[in-house]
């Protein structure tokens, strides 16, 4: 092998590991991954090329490989633990061993993409490193030459299962697929001719006659092509659309649904000792403004809790931004859209506990402070749609964090405004309307009342609100009416049938979302605080320093994230205020509020708590407006503490509760057991078009005329023997081939036989002919007796007598 040829096919292989490389370009989409694969391939192909040129056996290739990953591993994959991004440390170093350990795990557990964060290059760097060692050293075998592309076949096909179950844009995709396709074809072609060679090629070129095999290579091409779209359009499913990937088959690290409901608790915020409790201190937002715990969107006749459909992620900080008007984005969109009206808050966390993290306005990136900051870091979980940030390591005294967050664009409609709206699309954040068994029966009485049928859905929404809101407050505390807590059917039944209706924001805004829902608008339950006015929250110890403290980190995430729309006065002039303000919330200030989706705006938040005010006594029995509620049995009062929520036992799902549906086990497995087939049957494709080929040039040379035919039974067997490994000698006569190829009596009579009736002054009978070919076929089947099975199906399946020659090499008499 020649030094140019040498070095094309050390390219060749390091362009098809590049090329398959970047169906990971969803997984992490950041420049330090185009580094990563620039670098990785060359120094790898590199590498198999100084060890073909120094002849090093296999085991010390494999040593040179894994210093090699050893070097490159900490800058190129954990570049943030590097020196100065370019030398390796010994913590980079760990982080490097632990991410080829966890690292694939942890890529399946996380918002795509991710960047550089933490160690989660570790596998693609791997995968790139030892695709391209295995691709070169095989491309610079003769022998092995053509299996050059199964390894970057591997890391395309990887790349695709580790990517999200959203599909990217499918002409990508289906373009990456594409050009590897003909990347495979072409390099299949070439090397498979260069293995030919030593003798046919070069001797058909000498006896003037150019190989016929550009014909040949555009068909397979042409093939390979259509597979590869039909791959990719299968693998991408279109954006929006759900495919089948890797990341299905791993539990979530943090299910949202499983966990006891925020709103269960919500009055434990009221009782004497909770009630001047500062839950955390918040600087960098305006009083007033409402900080989101969690988003609640599915009710089960006990409590209102996040649904199973809506899991939360884990990422890497920066929390993918839910478009205007609720619509559902790309699993794989977690980069932060940062705006010039971002804005940025600082919490310094005291007496709140929990896994949700209180947030302001649509959030887009949280970074923590304290001494358990790196842990938390870690253990980020976020649903974009909710709006909703959660941690793994639940949020205790000392713990304090910054969140960059776009406020609303709008105030919140209140009074004729709501008339204007109308209900937004059901998205995947709204299950739908809650089944008959777990509204109260209420709901629909009111509705008829407050929101009569024929009116348009503005009026409807804005004649819900104004009812609600003709109630009264009460907490069930010292010096207050007597009010029950919770929010179940019966619980609700009560509220809405009680003349006058009273409870607090819980019970109110679980019964403004069934409402509004029954109304046709989705709605969810918000429950969280609202922050009080400067003066109101009380003198707190201590309070300016924190909030300087946090405004601080407030202001270089601010920055972080908004780059150049905020400009370093304005992050500054931001900080001293937050600095200035530094307010105290407490158990008091927690709040509950409904969200509804609308066409006009997206979300929009409605308060239908009434404002506090004397409590009237209550109205007659005989009062025509009031309904004698069902006796239902509530589910158990919660506890006073509200650092432990209760959760929802056996008992409390009764038979009128619906339980949650699981996949049978068959369906899964059919949806597997489908997959499976039909990536066989797209892998199969390529070899079923060889054997088609085959069979019509054997059909075509069968039933051309009478001379043709008897001599395309011999280039029959002359195109099994190259299939088999074993070329004719160039410029032999059909005697000389014999010799050579067959080496017995049958194969040189059926040369004579061939000879006679393409040279006889007679036209060959049909019988004859067919003679020919029964005995061409013996010998074909003779030169596969003594070969494997895997020896006749590689024969099968071979292309070398499909691109290279189109007849007979030999020559005639």
């Amino acid at each position: 092998m020649s030094t140019a040829t040498t070095l094309l096919r050390a390219a060749g292989a390091m362009l098809l590991t590049v090329v398959a490389a970047f169906a990971w370009w969803p997984v992490h989409a950041d420049g330090a991954f185009v580094l990563l694969v620039c670098v990785t391939a060359p120094a790898a192909s590199a590498l198999a090329l100084l060890a073909r040129v120094r002849s090093w056996p296999a085991v010390a290739l494999g040593g040179a490989g894994v210093a090699l990953w050893l070097v490159l591993g900490v800058p190129l994959a954990v570049p943030s633990l590097a020196l100065g991004r370019v030398l390796p440390t010994p913590e980079g170093l760990f982080e490097l061993a632990a991410g080829l350990i966890e690292g694939w795990r942890g890529l399946l557990t996380i918002a795509l993409p991710v960047g550089d964060y933490q160690a989660l290059l570790v596998p693609v760097f791997t995968l790139v490193l030892v695709s391209a060692l295995i691709a070169t050293g095989a491309a610079l075998s003769e022998r092995w030459a053509v299996l050059a592309v199964v390894p970057p076949a591997a890391v395309l096909v990887e790349g695709t299962a580790f990517g999200a179950s959203v599909g990217p844009a499918p002409a990508a995709q289906v373009g990456l697929g594409a050009v590897f396709g003909v990347l495979v074809v072409v390099w299949a072609a070439w090397t498979g001719t260069a293995r030919r060679g030593n003798g046919s090629a070069p001797a058909a070129r000498r006896s003037g006659r150019r190989p016929r095999a550009v014909p040949t290579v555009a068909v397979v091409v042409a093939g390979a092509g259509v597979v590869a779209v039909v791959a990719g359009l299968w693998f991408s499913a279109g954006p929006g659309a759900v495919r089948v990937v890797a990341r299905d088959a791993v539990e979530p690290g943090f299910d949202a649904a499983a966990m006891p409901s925020p709103l269960s608790s919500f009055r434990a915020g009221f009782v004497a000792d909770r009630a001047e409790a500062v839950e955390f201190m918040v600087s960098g937002v305006p009083a007033g403004t409402r900080l989101a715990v969690a988003r609640l969107d599915e009710f089960d006749g006990v409590v209102f809790r996040v649904s199973d459909d809506d899991g939360l992620e884990r990422v890497t900080g920066a929390i993918g931004v839910a478009p205007p008007g609720g619509s559902t984005t790309s699993e794989g969109s977690s980069t932060a859209a940062s705006s010039s009206s971002s804005a940025a808050m600082a919490v310094q966390v005291e007496d709140y506990t929990g896994a949700f993290v209180p947030t302001a306005g649509t959030p887009e990136e949280v970074r923590f402070t304290g001494e358990r900051a790196q842990s938390l870091q870690n253990g980020v979980y976020s649903d974009s749609e909710l709006a909703t940030v959660a941690v793994a390591v639940p949020l205790g005294s000392g713990d304090g964090y910054t969140l960059v967050y776009s406020p609303a664009e709008r105030a919140a409609p209140v009074g004729r405004e709501l008339a204007t709206l109308t209900p937004g699309m059901p998205g995947a954040t709204d299950p739908g309307t809650p089944d008959d068994s777990v509204v109260p029966a209420a709901v629909g009485a009111r509705l008829a009342e407050w929101a009569p049928a024929d009116a348009a859905p503005g009026l409807r929404l804005e004649g819900i609100v104004a009812g609600l809101r003709s109630g009264y407050v009460s907490h069930g505390q010292a010096g207050e009416p007597a009010s029950r807590s919770g929010h179940s059917t019966a619980r609700l039944q009560q509220l809405l049938t009680d003349s006058p209706m009273l409870g607090d924001a819980e019970q109110y805004a679980a019964a403004g979302a069934l409402l509004a829902r029954a109304a046709g608008f989705p709605a969810r339950v918000v429950v969280g605080y609202v922050v009080p006015r400067p003066g109101e929250e009380g003198d707190v110890p201590g309070g300016t320093v924190a909030g300087e403290g946090a405004a601080t980190d407030a202001r270089g995430a601010a920055t972080d994230a908004s780059g150049a729309a905020m400009d370093a006065s304005g992050a500054a002039t931001d900080a001293r205020s937050a600095a200035t303000a530094a307010i105290a919330v407490r158990g008091r200030d927690t709040a509950a509020w409904v969200e509804v989706l609308t066409h006009e705006q997206g979300w929009v938040t409605l308060d239908v708590t009434p404002e506090s005010r004397p409590v009237p006594p209550a109205v007659a029995e005989d009062d025509p407006i009031a309904v004698e509620p069902p006796r239902i049995v509530d589910p158990a009062p919660e506890p006073a503490d509200r650092g432990t929520e209760p959760s929802v036992t056996a008992t409390e799902n009764d038979d009128d509760s619906p339980l949650p549906q699981t996949e049978p086990w068959w369906g899964i497995a059919a949806v597997v057991a489908g997959t499976v087939v039909a990536l066989l049957l797209v892998a199969a494709i390529p070899f079923m078009v060889i054997l088609l080929m085959k069979r019509a040039r054997r059909r075509r040379r069968h039933r051309a005329p009478p001379r043709a035919s008897a001599a395309g039974a011999w280039d029959e067997l002359i195109d099994s023997a190259r299939d088999h490994g074993l070329p004719p000698p160039p410029r032999a006569t059909r005697r000389e081939s014999a010799l050579v190829l067959a080496g017995d009596s049958g194969g040189v009579r059926l040369a004579e036989r061939v000879d006679a009736a393409v040279f006889a002054p007679e036209v060959p009978r049909a019988e004859q002919v067919d003679e020919l070919w029964q005995a061409s076929d013996r010998e074909r089947r003779a030169l596969g007796e003594h070969r494997s099975r895997w020896g006749r199906l590689r024969a099968a399946l071979s292309t070398r007598s499909l691109r290279t020659y189109h007849g007979t090499d030999t020559r005639n008499g």
